[in-house]
Protein backbone atom coordinates (compact mmCIF):
# COMPACT_ATOMS: atom_id res chain seq x y z
CA UNK A 1 0.00 0.00 0.00
CA UNK A 2 1.80 2.89 -1.36
CA UNK A 3 -0.58 5.38 -1.08
CA UNK A 4 -1.06 7.89 1.61
CA UNK A 5 -4.50 8.18 0.95
CA UNK A 6 -4.89 4.87 1.44
CA UNK A 7 -2.85 4.17 4.28
CA UNK A 8 -5.13 6.93 6.44
CA UNK A 9 -8.23 5.65 5.24
CA UNK A 10 -7.41 2.04 6.51
CA UNK A 11 -5.74 3.25 9.53
CA UNK A 12 -9.18 5.64 10.17
CA UNK A 13 -11.28 1.96 9.41
CA UNK A 14 -9.33 -0.54 11.40
CA UNK A 15 -9.87 1.89 14.37
CA UNK A 16 -13.62 2.78 13.64
CA UNK A 17 -13.74 -1.13 13.34
CA UNK A 18 -12.31 -2.00 16.53
CA UNK A 19 -14.27 0.72 18.49
CA UNK A 20 -17.46 -0.83 17.28
CA UNK A 21 -16.34 -4.00 18.03
CA UNK A 22 -15.23 -3.43 21.31
CA UNK A 23 -18.33 -1.69 21.92
CA UNK A 24 -20.03 -4.65 20.62
CA UNK A 25 -18.15 -7.09 23.23
CA UNK A 26 -19.29 -4.79 25.99
CA UNK A 27 -22.75 -4.53 24.90
CA UNK A 28 -22.66 -8.54 24.38
CA UNK A 29 -21.01 -9.00 27.63
CA UNK A 30 -23.81 -7.01 29.63
CA UNK A 31 -26.54 -8.52 27.69
CA UNK A 32 -25.36 -11.70 28.31
CA UNK A 33 -25.01 -10.73 32.42
CA UNK A 34 -28.24 -9.85 32.16
CA UNK A 35 -29.85 -13.11 30.88
CA UNK A 36 -28.03 -14.77 33.18
CA UNK A 37 -29.18 -12.56 36.03
CA UNK A 38 -32.94 -12.79 34.44
CA UNK A 39 -32.65 -16.81 34.28
CA UNK A 40 -31.40 -16.81 38.03
CA UNK A 41 -34.41 -14.19 39.25
CA UNK A 42 -36.84 -17.17 37.36
CA UNK A 43 -35.04 -20.03 39.40
CA UNK A 44 -35.31 -18.11 42.43
CA UNK A 45 -38.96 -17.66 41.71
CA UNK A 46 -39.17 -21.26 40.41
CA UNK A 47 -38.02 -22.63 43.54
CA UNK A 48 -40.00 -20.53 45.99
CA UNK A 49 -43.04 -21.90 44.29
CA UNK A 50 -41.91 -25.26 44.45
CA UNK A 51 -41.34 -25.42 48.51
CA UNK A 52 -45.12 -25.24 48.45
CA UNK A 53 -45.29 -28.55 46.80
CA UNK A 54 -44.06 -30.06 49.46
CA UNK A 55 -45.73 -31.30 53.24
CA UNK A 56 -44.49 -33.18 56.15
CA UNK A 57 -46.68 -35.81 57.62
CA UNK A 58 -46.06 -38.70 59.96
CA UNK A 59 -45.37 -41.06 57.08
CA UNK A 60 -42.85 -39.18 55.74
CA UNK A 61 -42.74 -36.10 53.03
CA UNK A 62 -44.72 -36.04 50.49
CA UNK A 63 -45.19 -33.26 46.89
CA UNK A 64 -48.13 -32.72 45.32
CA UNK A 65 -47.65 -30.37 42.36
CA UNK A 66 -50.67 -30.02 41.41
CA UNK A 67 -51.91 -26.17 41.89
CA UNK A 68 -48.25 -24.95 41.68
CA UNK A 69 -47.36 -22.87 38.93
CA UNK A 70 -43.66 -22.55 38.92
CA UNK A 71 -43.28 -20.26 35.92
CA UNK A 72 -40.97 -21.90 33.45
CA UNK A 73 -40.38 -25.41 32.42
CA UNK A 74 -38.16 -26.79 34.68
CA UNK A 75 -35.73 -29.79 35.49
CA UNK A 76 -35.59 -30.31 39.40
CA UNK A 77 -34.86 -32.31 42.17
CA UNK A 78 -35.18 -32.83 45.72
CA UNK A 79 -33.33 -34.88 48.27
CA UNK A 80 -34.25 -34.97 52.11
CA UNK A 81 -31.82 -35.05 54.99
CA UNK A 82 -30.34 -38.60 54.07
CA UNK A 83 -29.75 -37.79 50.87
CA UNK A 84 -33.14 -39.94 49.72
CA UNK A 85 -35.02 -38.41 46.22
CA UNK A 86 -38.08 -37.19 47.68
CA UNK A 87 -39.18 -35.61 44.16
CA UNK A 88 -37.86 -34.68 40.47
CA UNK A 89 -39.26 -33.22 37.41
CA UNK A 90 -39.65 -35.95 35.00
CA UNK A 91 -38.06 -36.53 31.30
CA UNK A 92 -35.04 -37.17 29.50
CA UNK A 93 -33.27 -33.93 30.80
CA UNK A 94 -31.92 -33.98 34.25
CA UNK A 95 -29.41 -32.60 36.50
CA UNK A 96 -26.01 -34.22 36.03
CA UNK A 97 -25.11 -36.54 38.63
CA UNK A 98 -21.75 -35.13 39.14
CA UNK A 99 -22.75 -31.78 39.87
CA UNK A 100 -25.27 -33.30 42.14
CA UNK A 101 -22.68 -35.02 44.07
CA UNK A 102 -20.38 -32.04 45.02
CA UNK A 103 -23.26 -29.99 45.98
CA UNK A 104 -26.32 -31.93 47.63
CA UNK A 105 -24.66 -32.16 51.06
CA UNK A 106 -23.52 -28.60 51.07
CA UNK A 107 -25.06 -25.79 52.82
CA UNK A 108 -26.84 -24.75 49.82
CA UNK A 109 -27.65 -20.80 50.09
CA UNK A 110 -30.92 -19.18 48.93
CA UNK A 111 -28.82 -15.97 47.16
CA UNK A 112 -26.19 -17.88 44.71
CA UNK A 113 -26.64 -20.06 41.41
CA UNK A 114 -24.01 -21.87 39.89
CA UNK A 115 -22.99 -22.90 36.35
CA UNK A 116 -23.79 -26.57 35.79
CA UNK A 117 -24.46 -29.24 33.46
CA UNK A 118 -27.85 -31.44 32.45
CA UNK A 119 -27.55 -34.90 31.82
CA UNK A 120 -27.43 -34.53 27.88
CA UNK A 121 -24.09 -32.30 28.22
CA UNK A 122 -25.90 -28.82 27.82
CA UNK A 123 -25.10 -26.02 29.93
CA UNK A 124 -27.73 -24.55 32.29
CA UNK A 125 -28.05 -22.79 35.48
CA UNK A 126 -28.55 -24.05 38.97
CA UNK A 127 -30.20 -22.30 42.16
CA UNK A 128 -29.53 -24.93 45.34
CA UNK A 129 -32.37 -24.32 47.94
CA UNK A 130 -32.81 -26.04 51.41
CA UNK A 131 -35.97 -25.35 53.27
CA UNK A 132 -38.30 -27.03 55.86
CA UNK A 133 -41.77 -28.18 54.36
CA UNK A 134 -45.01 -27.92 55.65
CA UNK A 135 -45.81 -29.93 58.66
CA UNK A 136 -49.45 -30.89 58.75
CA UNK A 137 -51.23 -32.89 61.87
CA UNK A 138 -54.33 -34.46 62.08
CA UNK A 139 -56.85 -32.04 64.06
CA UNK A 140 -54.05 -28.79 63.50
CA UNK A 141 -53.86 -27.25 60.28
CA UNK A 142 -51.39 -24.82 59.74
CA UNK A 143 -53.02 -21.78 60.97
CA UNK A 144 -53.25 -23.23 64.68
CA UNK A 145 -50.88 -21.88 66.84
CA UNK A 146 -46.89 -22.81 67.53
CA UNK A 147 -47.90 -24.02 70.46
CA UNK A 148 -50.49 -26.27 69.54
CA UNK A 149 -48.45 -26.88 66.41
CA UNK A 150 -46.05 -30.25 65.67
CA UNK A 151 -42.45 -29.68 66.42
CA UNK A 152 -40.44 -28.96 63.89
CA UNK A 153 -37.24 -31.01 63.08
CA UNK A 154 -34.18 -30.61 61.16
CA UNK A 155 -33.85 -34.43 60.04
CA UNK A 156 -37.17 -32.93 57.60
CA UNK A 157 -35.11 -30.28 55.68
CA UNK A 158 -35.19 -30.45 51.91
CA UNK A 159 -32.69 -29.47 49.46
CA UNK A 160 -33.97 -28.74 45.85
CA UNK A 161 -32.31 -28.13 42.91
CA UNK A 162 -33.73 -26.08 40.34
CA UNK A 163 -31.90 -26.10 36.96
CA UNK A 164 -33.05 -23.87 33.71
CA UNK A 165 -31.07 -24.70 30.75
CA UNK A 166 -28.96 -21.85 28.67
CA UNK A 167 -30.89 -22.67 25.61
CA UNK A 168 -33.38 -19.59 25.57
CA UNK A 169 -29.88 -17.35 26.64
CA UNK A 170 -27.87 -18.89 24.01
CA UNK A 171 -30.33 -18.45 21.19
CA UNK A 172 -30.30 -14.71 22.11
CA UNK A 173 -26.91 -14.00 22.40
CA UNK A 174 -26.44 -15.80 18.64
CA UNK A 175 -29.03 -13.32 17.13
CA UNK A 176 -26.90 -10.72 19.15
CA UNK A 177 -23.49 -11.48 17.23
CA UNK A 178 -25.35 -11.86 13.87
CA UNK A 179 -26.38 -8.64 14.66
CA UNK A 180 -23.11 -7.23 15.27
CA UNK A 181 -21.58 -8.50 12.70
CA UNK A 182 -23.62 -6.77 10.53
CA UNK A 183 -23.85 -3.50 12.40
CA UNK A 184 -19.84 -3.76 11.94
CA UNK A 185 -19.95 -4.73 8.67
CA UNK A 186 -22.08 -2.41 7.54
CA UNK A 187 -20.42 0.65 9.92
CA UNK A 188 -17.31 -0.68 8.01
CA UNK A 189 -18.70 0.34 4.14
CA UNK A 190 -19.93 3.75 5.53
CA UNK A 191 -16.57 4.42 7.43
CA UNK A 192 -15.01 4.31 3.90
CA UNK A 193 -17.37 5.57 1.79
CA UNK A 194 -17.42 8.95 4.43
CA UNK A 195 -13.70 8.91 4.97
CA UNK A 196 -12.29 8.74 1.82
CA UNK A 197 -13.25 12.56 0.31
CA UNK A 198 -12.14 13.28 4.21
CA UNK A 199 -8.71 11.89 3.73
CA UNK A 200 -8.62 13.81 0.40
CA UNK A 201 -8.76 16.76 2.47
CA UNK A 202 -5.98 15.34 5.01
CA UNK A 203 -3.04 14.58 2.39
CA UNK A 204 -3.90 17.48 0.25
CA UNK A 205 -0.97 19.82 1.46
CA UNK A 206 1.42 17.03 0.12
CA UNK A 207 -0.45 17.09 -3.07
CA UNK A 208 0.87 20.95 -2.52
CA UNK A 209 4.29 20.21 -1.92
CA UNK A 210 4.57 17.78 -4.74
CA UNK A 211 3.53 20.59 -7.14
CA UNK A 212 6.27 22.85 -5.25
CA UNK A 213 8.90 20.15 -5.86
CA UNK A 214 7.75 18.80 -9.75
CA UNK A 215 8.02 22.85 -10.47
CA UNK A 216 12.19 22.86 -9.21
CA UNK A 217 14.76 21.94 -12.43
CA UNK A 218 18.69 22.95 -12.43
CA UNK A 219 17.86 27.10 -13.44
CA UNK A 220 15.48 27.21 -10.42
CA UNK A 221 17.69 25.50 -7.68
CA UNK A 222 17.21 28.83 -5.66
CA UNK A 223 14.09 28.37 -4.81
CA UNK A 224 13.02 26.53 -1.68
CA UNK A 225 9.76 24.57 -0.47
CA UNK A 226 7.75 27.21 1.66
CA UNK A 227 7.33 25.46 5.59
CA UNK A 228 5.08 28.00 6.60
CA UNK A 229 2.18 26.40 4.91
CA UNK A 230 2.91 22.94 5.81
CA UNK A 231 1.46 20.90 8.17
CA UNK A 232 3.77 20.59 11.55
CA UNK A 233 3.89 16.87 10.19
CA UNK A 234 5.62 17.77 7.07
CA UNK A 235 7.51 20.61 8.08
CA UNK A 236 10.69 18.36 8.97
CA UNK A 237 10.25 16.25 6.09
CA UNK A 238 9.91 20.02 4.11
CA UNK A 239 13.17 21.36 5.49
CA UNK A 240 15.49 17.85 5.27
CA UNK A 241 14.28 18.78 1.65
CA UNK A 242 15.46 21.80 1.76
CA UNK A 243 18.67 21.02 3.21
CA UNK A 244 19.32 18.03 0.10
CA UNK A 245 18.37 21.40 -2.60
CA UNK A 246 20.69 23.30 -1.35
CA UNK A 247 23.32 20.62 -1.36
CA UNK A 248 22.61 20.00 -4.73
CA UNK A 249 22.62 24.03 -6.05
CA UNK A 250 26.32 23.97 -4.41
CA UNK A 251 26.77 20.47 -6.44
CA UNK A 252 25.68 22.02 -9.60
CA UNK A 253 28.20 25.03 -8.53
CA UNK A 254 30.62 23.03 -8.51
CA UNK A 255 30.22 21.41 -11.11
CA UNK A 256 30.14 24.82 -13.32
CA UNK A 257 33.34 25.61 -11.87
CA UNK A 258 34.69 22.81 -12.08
CA UNK A 259 34.19 22.91 -15.96
CA UNK A 260 35.62 26.46 -15.76
CA UNK A 261 38.37 25.53 -14.30
CA UNK A 262 39.20 22.41 -16.29
CA UNK A 263 38.93 24.64 -19.28
CA UNK A 264 41.22 27.47 -18.08
CA UNK A 265 43.71 24.51 -16.70
CA UNK A 266 43.96 23.11 -20.62
CA UNK A 267 43.83 26.34 -22.37
CA UNK A 268 47.03 27.45 -20.48
CA UNK A 269 49.89 24.77 -21.91
CA UNK A 270 47.63 24.33 -25.56
CA UNK A 271 47.96 27.85 -26.18
CA UNK A 272 51.57 27.69 -25.15
CA UNK A 273 52.24 24.19 -27.51
CA UNK A 274 49.99 26.52 -30.46
CA UNK A 275 52.46 29.66 -30.10
CA UNK A 276 55.35 27.58 -29.76
CA UNK A 277 54.63 26.15 -32.84
CA UNK A 278 53.37 29.03 -34.72
CA UNK A 279 56.53 30.82 -33.74
CA UNK A 280 58.96 27.72 -34.92
CA UNK A 281 56.96 27.83 -38.33
CA UNK A 282 56.75 31.14 -38.83
CA UNK A 283 60.54 31.48 -40.59
CA UNK A 284 63.50 29.22 -41.17
CA UNK A 285 65.12 28.84 -37.83
CA UNK A 286 68.26 27.00 -36.00
CA UNK A 287 68.32 23.87 -35.09
CA UNK A 288 69.54 24.55 -31.31
CA UNK A 289 66.24 26.66 -31.61
CA UNK A 290 64.00 23.65 -32.66
CA UNK A 291 65.70 21.87 -29.73
CA UNK A 292 64.17 24.45 -27.71
CA UNK A 293 61.37 24.67 -29.23
CA UNK A 294 60.81 20.34 -29.33
CA UNK A 295 61.71 20.76 -25.12
CA UNK A 296 59.48 23.31 -24.13
CA UNK A 297 56.78 21.08 -26.02
CA UNK A 298 57.29 18.01 -24.55
CA UNK A 299 57.41 19.91 -21.50
CA UNK A 300 54.08 21.74 -21.79
CA UNK A 301 52.98 18.19 -22.91
CA UNK A 302 54.06 16.49 -20.00
CA UNK A 303 52.33 19.31 -17.81
CA UNK A 304 48.84 17.93 -19.74
CA UNK A 305 49.48 14.61 -19.06
CA UNK A 306 49.96 15.29 -14.99
CA UNK A 307 46.93 17.25 -15.29
CA UNK A 308 44.69 14.54 -16.83
CA UNK A 309 45.92 11.67 -14.73
CA UNK A 310 44.97 13.79 -11.88
CA UNK A 311 41.98 14.02 -13.25
CA UNK A 312 41.38 11.11 -13.76
CA UNK A 313 42.04 9.86 -10.34
CA UNK A 314 39.93 12.56 -8.93
CA UNK A 315 37.01 10.86 -11.02
CA UNK A 316 37.70 7.19 -9.74
CA UNK A 317 37.72 8.42 -6.35
CA UNK A 318 34.40 9.97 -6.93
CA UNK A 319 33.11 7.08 -8.55
CA UNK A 320 34.92 4.46 -5.68
CA UNK A 321 36.56 2.54 -9.00
CA UNK A 322 39.66 2.08 -6.87
CA UNK A 323 40.93 -0.78 -5.96
CA UNK A 324 43.26 -1.54 -2.88
CA UNK A 325 46.32 -3.82 -3.08
CA UNK A 326 47.68 -3.69 0.32
CA UNK A 327 51.32 -5.00 1.18
CA UNK A 328 53.63 -4.58 3.56
CA UNK A 329 55.66 -1.74 3.16
CA UNK A 330 58.68 0.73 4.61
CA UNK A 331 56.50 3.95 5.07
CA UNK A 332 59.93 5.47 5.82
CA UNK A 333 61.92 4.66 2.40
CA UNK A 334 59.14 5.50 0.84
CA UNK A 335 58.71 9.15 2.48
CA UNK A 336 62.67 9.16 1.46
CA UNK A 337 62.29 8.25 -2.17
CA UNK A 338 59.32 10.91 -2.18
CA UNK A 339 61.70 13.48 -1.30
CA UNK A 340 64.20 12.50 -3.60
CA UNK A 341 61.74 12.41 -6.79
CA UNK A 342 60.00 15.82 -6.11
CA UNK A 343 63.30 17.31 -5.03
CA UNK A 344 64.57 16.04 -8.41
CA UNK A 345 61.69 18.18 -10.02
CA UNK A 346 62.34 21.97 -8.33
CA UNK A 347 65.67 21.90 -9.04
CA UNK A 348 65.75 25.56 -8.79
CA UNK A 349 65.14 24.98 -5.07
CA UNK A 350 67.32 23.99 -2.21
CA UNK A 351 65.55 24.05 1.24
CA UNK A 352 67.02 22.85 4.20
CA UNK A 353 65.17 19.05 6.20
CA UNK A 354 64.79 18.69 9.59
CA UNK A 355 63.55 14.82 9.74
CA UNK A 356 62.68 13.82 12.74
CA UNK A 357 62.08 10.24 11.85
CA UNK A 358 62.64 6.17 13.13
CA UNK A 359 65.01 4.25 11.43
CA UNK A 360 62.01 2.02 9.42
CA UNK A 361 58.64 1.75 9.74
CA UNK A 362 56.66 -1.43 8.18
CA UNK A 363 52.75 -0.67 7.63
CA UNK A 364 50.71 -2.99 5.43
CA UNK A 365 48.85 -0.50 2.86
CA UNK A 366 48.58 0.31 -0.87
CA UNK A 367 51.95 1.48 -1.64
CA UNK A 368 50.80 3.57 -4.56
CA UNK A 369 48.42 5.78 -2.83
CA UNK A 370 50.27 6.26 0.16
CA UNK A 371 53.35 7.53 -2.72
CA UNK A 372 51.30 9.62 -4.32
CA UNK A 373 50.22 11.54 -0.74
CA UNK A 374 53.61 11.51 -0.07
CA UNK A 375 54.57 13.42 -3.25
CA UNK A 376 51.85 15.40 -3.39
CA UNK A 377 52.43 16.90 0.56
CA UNK A 378 56.25 17.06 -0.25
CA UNK A 379 55.00 19.00 -3.85
CA UNK A 380 52.65 21.36 -2.06
CA UNK A 381 55.42 22.08 0.91
CA UNK A 382 58.36 22.77 -2.20
CA UNK A 383 55.85 25.10 -4.67
CA UNK A 384 54.33 27.17 -2.08
CA UNK A 385 56.99 27.37 1.09
CA UNK A 386 59.32 30.28 0.97
CA UNK A 387 62.17 30.32 -1.06
CA UNK A 388 64.58 30.18 1.71
CA UNK A 389 62.61 28.09 3.38
CA UNK A 390 63.24 24.65 5.77
CA UNK A 391 60.83 21.58 5.51
CA UNK A 392 60.30 19.95 8.62
CA UNK A 393 59.38 16.03 8.48
CA UNK A 394 57.89 14.34 11.49
CA UNK A 395 56.75 10.65 11.50
CA UNK A 396 55.72 9.41 15.01
CA UNK A 397 54.21 5.55 15.39
CA UNK A 398 52.17 4.67 18.04
CA UNK A 399 49.83 1.70 19.28
CA UNK A 400 46.85 2.23 17.15
CA UNK A 401 49.15 3.61 14.02
CA UNK A 402 51.30 6.21 12.50
CA UNK A 403 51.24 9.96 12.28
CA UNK A 404 53.22 11.83 9.16
CA UNK A 405 53.57 15.92 9.71
CA UNK A 406 55.17 17.93 6.85
CA UNK A 407 55.39 21.77 8.25
CA UNK A 408 57.07 24.31 5.49
CA UNK A 409 56.77 28.05 5.87
CA UNK A 410 53.99 29.59 3.54
CA UNK A 411 53.81 33.62 3.96
CA UNK A 412 50.30 35.23 2.29
CA UNK A 413 48.17 32.70 3.80
CA UNK A 414 45.80 33.45 6.76
CA UNK A 415 43.30 30.66 8.59
CA UNK A 416 40.29 32.14 6.49
CA UNK A 417 42.04 30.25 3.61
CA UNK A 418 43.20 26.60 5.43
CA UNK A 419 38.96 24.71 5.10
CA UNK A 420 39.12 25.89 1.90
CA UNK A 421 42.60 24.15 0.71
CA UNK A 422 41.28 20.67 0.00
CA UNK A 423 38.75 22.16 -2.56
CA UNK A 424 39.61 21.42 -6.40
CA UNK A 425 41.18 23.86 -8.14
CA UNK A 426 41.66 26.67 -5.05
CA UNK A 427 44.46 29.01 -5.14
CA UNK A 428 45.48 31.49 -3.22
CA UNK A 429 46.87 33.40 -6.59
CA UNK A 430 46.27 33.23 -10.06
CA UNK A 431 48.96 31.86 -10.89
CA UNK A 432 48.41 28.63 -13.15
CA UNK A 433 51.68 29.14 -15.26
CA UNK A 434 52.71 25.41 -14.16
CA UNK A 435 49.64 23.18 -15.40
CA UNK A 436 50.26 20.22 -13.72
CA UNK A 437 51.82 21.04 -10.46
CA UNK A 438 49.51 24.73 -9.50
CA UNK A 439 46.74 23.67 -10.34
CA UNK A 440 45.15 23.24 -6.86
CA UNK A 441 44.61 19.43 -7.05
CA UNK A 442 47.05 17.97 -4.83
CA UNK A 443 45.88 18.57 -1.54
CA UNK A 444 42.06 17.31 -2.83
CA UNK A 445 43.62 14.41 -4.07
CA UNK A 446 45.90 13.41 -0.93
CA UNK A 447 42.54 14.50 1.24
CA UNK A 448 40.49 11.63 -0.76
CA UNK A 449 43.57 9.07 -0.73
CA UNK A 450 44.08 9.71 3.01
CA UNK A 451 40.70 8.71 3.28
CA UNK A 452 41.16 5.66 1.25
CA UNK A 453 43.76 4.47 3.09
CA UNK A 454 41.19 4.65 6.75
CA UNK A 455 43.17 8.18 7.52
CA UNK A 456 42.97 11.77 8.42
CA UNK A 457 44.58 14.75 6.84
CA UNK A 458 44.38 17.92 8.57
CA UNK A 459 45.82 20.97 7.37
CA UNK A 460 46.88 23.95 10.41
CA UNK A 461 48.51 27.52 10.01
CA UNK A 462 51.11 27.66 13.69
CA UNK A 463 53.06 30.71 14.54
CA UNK A 464 55.21 32.06 12.52
CA UNK A 465 53.26 31.61 9.36
CA UNK A 466 54.29 27.66 9.58
CA UNK A 467 51.85 25.37 7.80
CA UNK A 468 51.61 22.28 8.63
CA UNK A 469 50.14 19.23 6.76
CA UNK A 470 49.30 16.30 9.53
CA UNK A 471 48.34 12.33 7.91
CA UNK A 472 46.86 10.06 10.44
CA UNK A 473 46.53 6.27 9.21
CA UNK A 474 44.86 4.19 11.34
CA UNK A 475 47.01 0.83 10.97
CA UNK A 476 46.64 -2.05 13.48
CA UNK A 477 50.55 -2.97 12.92
CA UNK A 478 53.13 -0.75 13.05
CA UNK A 479 56.96 -2.01 13.94
CA UNK A 480 60.34 -1.33 12.85
CA UNK A 481 62.40 -3.03 10.32
CA UNK A 482 65.89 -2.41 8.73
CA UNK A 483 65.00 0.81 7.35
CA UNK A 484 67.85 2.97 4.69
CA UNK A 485 70.10 6.12 5.41
CA UNK A 486 68.68 9.34 5.34
CA UNK A 487 69.11 11.46 2.05
CA UNK A 488 71.32 14.30 1.55
CA UNK A 489 69.54 17.99 2.07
Amino acid sequence: MNSIRLRVLAAAVVVTVSMLVLAGISQLTLLHSGLVRQLDQRLMTAASGLTQAFEQHAQGTTFEWEGIDAGLPLVFIAFDAQGTVVAGSSGKRQIAREFLESHVFDNPSTSLAYNGTLSDGSAARVFPLRFQPRIEVEGYSEHDTPEHAAPASSNADISLFVAGSFDEVNAVMQLAKWRLFWVTLLASGLAAIVLWPVTGFVVRPVNRVAQQIAALDAHRLDERVDVSECPRELQPVILRLNEFITRLAEAFEREKQTTANIAHELRTPLSGLAATLELAASKTRTIEYYQQTIASCRHMSAELQTLVEQLLLLSRLDAGHISMNRQVVDAICMLKESWNEVLSQHPDTSPSVNWSIPEAMQIEIDPTYLRQVFRNLLANALTHGEPSQSVGIFVEKNNSGCTIQIVNTCAGINKDDIPRLKERFFQMDDNRGNTGQNAGLGLAIADQLVKLLDGNLSLELGNNAQFVATVRLDIPEVHLATGCGLPSN
